[in-house]
């Protein structure tokens, strides 16, 4: 056997071999299998990326024929995920993470080189090194033991989104790459890419949208085995009863349009008959075993696939809009001329317990949002239009943006002093 023949198959089956034994050992319960697969997850993508970025910035190169993807071998990419994944979430167990990071760190600083001929360092090779740390098998130890340990559920939900994203780009790139047509995706007019880019973008953020509802509102995340806490029946859940789901088919279809692809159109039928089929029946059951009356009467009014125009919102929520504040007054009279479905407008100053910024949301499950956030839930109770426009500004990097134009402009949050209802002494 050559060395590179060896090389190759120890950097697949040793990884394998080791996260198999980690499993045996550790017999990881539900929550630490979880993230530990989320952690390799994570790295299929990114350690991908980061190899490719590697290559084209000459801090390495694989000296194969065969069996590669963009210059990166498949089986050394399969075991380094597994290896920064499985095998580094369920080996560093309750250690601090900067000594699984070290420790991870030190074996891949003694492996590269010996995987030499196939992999060809050069003297900057540190610096790919270094990155891939930061990007890839950090942040996997924190997925891991987040999930692990039911922890900042938003943040988990984000990097599942990353995960989804990066899997999901990768397996467009790879199909463009075998039609032939990636590399000409780069004489495309700037028009023409930013409207490729708006559909696919578009289709994707009602299920961006119910990612994010799914951690604040339920506290919990898609996956099976990290599933919501609560019924979920807000934001985009009062349209559609499987946004997800829903937008996974709108994004293969609208690549299949933009790329004239009907690979990923039959991609969107397959997902379309599993979602009404297997996935139906199972969700269906479970939610109906955890929720109950809650979930019979939600789905009585919610279709899975075709949207509501007004939105189904069986209790009654309260946005705390300042009267002392002129805009803030004229958003309320706006508001109230919409008829927005299951919400009261109060003014903010009648608050019965505390003081409150001065456009505030109170949800009736007892979240609370407050500045443009607020608006936003407030608009989300108008129609499937305003809803829509709505979730785009709710999400985390837009919301940001948007609050900081508003702050610099002076109508970011403000606190409010409610009147007080006391009665005075005699």
């Amino acid at each position: 056997m050559s060395r590179v023949v060896a090389i190759r198959a120890l950097g697949l089956y040793l990884p394998l071999f080791a996260a198999m034994l980690a499993w045996a050992v550790r017999r990881p319960r539900r929550s630490e299998a979880t993230g530990a697969l989320l952690a390799t997850a994570w790295n299929i993508p990114l350690l991908f990326a980061i190899n490719v970025l590697a290559i084209h910035a000459g801090w390495w190169r694989f000296e194969v024929s065969d069996a590669k993807l963009f210059g990166f071998p498949v089986d050394l990419w399969i075991g380094w995920s597994v290896l920064w994944g499985v095998v580094a979430a369920l080996c560093s167990g309750r250690w601090p993470l900067w000594i699984s990071s070290l420790a991870f760190l030190l074996l891949d600083l003694c492996l590269m080189p010996l995987c030499a001929p196939v992999v060809i360092l050069s003297r900057r090779w540190l610096v790919g090194e270094s990155l891939a740390l930061a990007t890839c098998l950090i942040p996997a130890l924190f997925f891991a033991r987040w999930t692990r340990e039911d922890l900042h559920v938003c943040r988990r939900s984000a990097m599942q989104a990353v995960c989804f994203i990066g899997l999901l780009a990768l397996l467009a790139a790879l199909r463009l790459q075998q039609r032939g047509i990636l590399s000409g995706i780069a004489q495309y007019s700037w028009l023409r890419i930013e409207l490729m880019t708006g559909a696919i973008c578009l289709a994707g953020m009602p299920g961006l949208s119910a990612l994010q509802e799914f951690a604040i509102r339920g506290q919990g995340t898609p996956l099976p085995f990290d599933p919501p806490k609560r019924l979920v029946r807000s934001g985009i859940y009062a349209y559609i009863a499987n946004p997800m789901q829903t937008s996974t088919v709108l994004v293969l279809i609208a690549l299949a349009v933009v790329f004239l692809d009907v690979g990923y159109l039959a991609a969107a039928l397959m997902a379309l008959i599993y979602s009404v089929g297997l996935a139906a029946w199972d969700e269906g059951t479970d939610l109906r075993d955890r929720f109950g009356a809650l979930f019979i009467e939600y789905r009585g009014s919610v279709r899975n696939w075709l949207p509501r125009w007004k939105p189904f919102i069986p209790e009654t929520s309260t946005i705390y809009i300042s009267a002392r504040c002129g805009k803030c007054s004229e958003i309320a009279t706006l508001l109230q001329a919409l008829h927005p479905v299951g919400l009261r407008i109060v003014p903010a100053e009648q608050h019965p317990r505390r003081n409150l910024v001065r456009i505030t949301y109170e949800a009736a499950d007892g979240n609370e949002e407050a500045g443009i956030h607020a608006l936003a839930r407030a608009l989300e109770h108008v129609n499937l239009l305003c809803a829509l426009l709505m979730m785009w500004l709710r999400l985390p990097l837009i919301s940001s943006a948007v609050q900081v134009v508003l702050d610099a402009s002076g109508a970011g949050p403000m606190l409010v002093t409610r009147d007080s209802c006391e009665m005075p002494r005699k």
